[in-house]
């Protein structure tokens, strides 16, 4: 199955819910696996989720998509929720979203389908909220939240202005672990918190990389500063 080459402008009306592609529980493992590939699409103008991959029972990549939200909405960028095999890889990301709630991209799953095999790797995330935006609890360029266990955010570059560029956080009542954020580059992001965040009682995340701020309420956090 594949959405590819294709330039989706949503428009802008006032109060409409609108998104890109989303794919929600389709497949099945281990006798029905489906292979997704969304690839090369503009996606302009939508108020919630341009890529949106819902508990897949097989494989999903989102590459080479390219993403302008523009101002009104707010959600995330891109979406991956639950059970199923992610690449999300070579993406470029300008969520310009002024609610300041939104997320460039979102990795996180529910007690009944619980996500551990995302890779989020070369992506370049601009938030580029108005200015005077206040930011809220969910805010931040990529956020692994809820149940999701064992996901890598490699190589990114991030960019603009959120509550924090990287985030760990507990969603109803699921607490992440063994997340890792490595080798990505946050020069210039402004955090209204702190750059990497991780919230009470998540266990075993990695950050590796150059030096930056960390919050962490965490248990057993790793944090290995290069040059």
């Amino acid at each position: 199955m594949a959405f590819l080459n294709n330039d989706i402008d949503v428009g802008t009306t006032p109060g409409a819910q609108t998104l890109g592609i989303v794919l929600f529980n389709v497949g099945r493992s281990p006798d029905k696996e489906v292979d997704i590939y969304v690839s090369a699409n503009n996606f302009r103008n939508s108020t919630e989720p341009a890529i949106n991959f819902r508990v897949i029972g097989g494989r999903a990549s989102a590459e080479r998509n390219v993403i302008v939200t523009g101002v009104t909405g707010g959600a995330d960028a891109i979406r991956i929720v639950g059970s199923g095999s992610y690449l999300i890889t070579h993406n470029s990301i300008d969520c310009g979203w002024a609610n300041g709630a939104a997320t460039g991209i979102n990795v996180f799953a529910q007690a009944f389908a619980p996500e551990a095999s995302a890779i989020v790797v070369n992506n370049d995330v601009t938030m580029s909220a108005p200015e005077g935006t206040v930011f809220g609890a969910s805010s931040a360029g990529i956020v692994i939240r809820g149940f999701a266990q064992g996901n890598p955010v490699l190589n990114k570059r991030l960019r603009g202005r959120a509550r924090g560029a990287l985030a760990v956080n507990n969603l109803n009542a699921g607490i992440p672990g063994n997340n890792s954020f490595v080798s990505n580059d946050l020069d210039g992001f402004q955090s209204s918190l702190t750059d990497i965040f991780v919230d009470a009682g998540v266990t075993n995340t990695t950050v590796i990389g150059r030096p930056a701020r960390v919050e962490d309420h965490g248990t057993g956090t790793v944090i290995v500063p290069m040059q």
